[in-house]
C-alpha cells in the first residue's frame, strides 16, 4: 500500500514540475498569441488591433509643440509627422499604414514572445537665465572632463564643480532635480527665443544625480 501511494505522489510531483514549467507567467497582461519571436523587431504587414489611437485629435496640437519647441527635430521628422497626421485623419484604420508610408513592427520583448514594458517619462520644461539674478540662483552644469569619480548630488548642490561648467541658472532646485530624475529637459531662458534642449551628460558617482548636456 505504502508503495502504492509513493508513486501516486511522485507522479503528481512530476506533473506538477512539468506544468510549472511549461506555464507563462500572465500577471502583467502577457500574450503568447504569436509564438516565439526570432528577431528583436519583426515587420507586421497587418497589425492584430482593434479600434483607433484615443485622442487622436491631440496629435496635432502636439505636432504645433514639437515645431514651437525645436525646429530641428520638427524639420528632420516633418515627413514622418505629416504621414501620420494623414493617417489619422483619414480614420487611424491600422490595414492602411502602407498606405501613408508607414510601416508597423513587433518587437521581440525580454520574453521573445513579445511582450514589452514601458515605462513613463516626460522632459520638463525648466525656466532659466544664463547669469545668475534674482531668483534664477540655481545652476545647471555640462558634463566636466571625466577625471576619476563626480560629486554626488548633495556635492554637486554646494558648489563641488568649478563655475566654468555652469550653463544656466534656474530659479528651482526642485526644477533642476526632476530634470536629472527624467534625464533631459528644455529650457527656457525668457528671451523670446525656442526652448533649448538640456540631454543626458553622465551620472555621478553616487548614481543619483544627472549632469546636462546641450
Amino acid at each position: 500500500m505504502k508503495g502504492r501511494w509513493g508513486k501516486y505522489l511522485l507522479g503528481g510531483l512530476v506533473i506538477a514540475i512539468l506544468a510549472g514549467c511549461s506555464s507563462k507567467p500572465t500577471d502583467r497582461g502577457q500574450q503568447y498569441k504569436d509564438g516565439q519571436l526570432e528577431q528583436p523587431l519583426a515587420l507586421v504587414n497587418q497589425p492584430n488591433t482593434r479600434g483607433v489611437p484615443m485622442n487622436g485629435n491631440d496629435y496635432a496640437n502636439q505636432l504645433l509643440e514639437i515645431q514651437y519647441a525645436s525646429p530641428s527635430l520638427f524639420s528632420r521628422n516633418s515627413n514622418t509627422y505629416q504621414a501620420v497626421k494623414s493617417w489619422m485623419a483619414s480614420g487611424a484604420d491600422t490595414r492602411q499604414l502602407s498606405q501613408f508610408g508607414l510601416s508597423a513592427y513587433q518587437m521581440e520583448g525580454a520574453d521573445n514572445y513579445g511582450n514589452v514594458q514601458f515605462t513613463g517619462y516626460y522632459t520638463p520644461v525648466v525656466q532659466a537665465r544664463a547669469t545668475p539674478q534674482g531668483e534664477f540662483r540655481y545652476p545647471l552644469y555640462r558634463m566636466p572632463p571625466k577625471r576619476g569619480r563626480l560629486p554626488s548630488r548633495a556635492g554637486i548642490y554646494n558648489g563641488a564643480l568649478d563655475d566654468r561648467y555652469i550653463i544656466a541658472y534656474s530659479n528651482s532646485l526642485m526644477d533642476n532635480f526632476m530634470m536629472e530624475v527624467q534625464g533631459s529637459g528644455y529650457v527656457d531662458f525668457g528671451n523670446g527665443q525656442p526652448l533649448v534642449f538640456f540631454g543626458y551628460g553622465a551620472k555621478t558617482a553616487m548614481l543619483t544625480a544627472a549632469l546636462a548636456g546641450c
